[in-house]
């Protein structure tokens, strides 16, 4: 038991340095995503007897959104351990803290028979809230769930809303979470006002100094 423990602290020690690996590798990641797009192309022989390749781009759009919205929850998740090793300190007095923080987080060297009655010592409290961390993702889950369901409904029961030329078709797209309404051409104007806001957002944390 001890040694689960063990290794469920040094993993929430080290969460802050996973985070700030993550975001300085997330333009790059980002850029990869950007120059896996496949752009339509027309062929002009009239040879050519096959299916041209003529990806949908607002499809692609979505998966990219997508993906980085799911690469920005990775380095949320990683703060958010940090905070519970934070807190996790305050459950000891300021020496034992010293101990841990020297042994988990900086990965130096704390005598094994220290190290085991600081693991003795907070072991329960560990265990106790791991138990209520997994009944938060339970109950998490299951109202996920349930959204999802009401929004697949919806998205089931409005199809398209077209005018004039077809040039108004309207789909769904999960936006913050919501199927919202709109047409490829909103949805990607969307898009480019979102990325205009990371690029700034990415910029002003460039300038901060730490």
């Amino acid at each position: 038991q001890q040694q689960k423990s063990e290794w469920q602290l040094m993993y929430l020690a080290q969460a802050l340095t996973r985070a700030k690996s993550l975001e300085k590798r997330r333009a790059a990641h980002f850029q990869t995503l950007y120059g896996n797009i496949l752009y339509p192309c027309v062929h002009y022989d009239k040879e050519f007897t096959g299916n041209m390749g003529s990806p949908a781009v607002d499809t692609q759009a979505f998966r990219l959104a997508e993906s980085k919205e799911r690469y920005d929850r990775k380095i949320k998740k990683e703060y958010g351990r940090f905070l519970r090793w934070r807190n996790l300190l305050t459950w000891v007095d300021p020496q034992e803290e010293i101990l841990l923080v020297r042994y988990f987080q900086k990965k130096k060297y704390v005598q094994p028979k220290i190290i085991s009655r600081l693991l003795s010592k907070i072991e329960k409290r560990l265990e106790d809230e791991e138990r209520r961390i997994e009944q938060q993702r339970d109950d998490q889950a299951m109202a996920d769930y349930k959204k999802y369901q009401k929004q697949t409904q919806a998205f089931r029961k409005v199809v398209h809303s077209t005018t004039g030329d077809g040039q108004d078709d309207k789909r769904q797209y999960l936006i913050g979470g919501s199927f919202v309404l709109l047409t490829v051409e909103e949805y990607q104007a969307h898009q480019l006002e979102q990325e205009a806001i990371r690029s700034e957002q990415e910029q002003m944390v460039a300038m901060t100094p730490e």
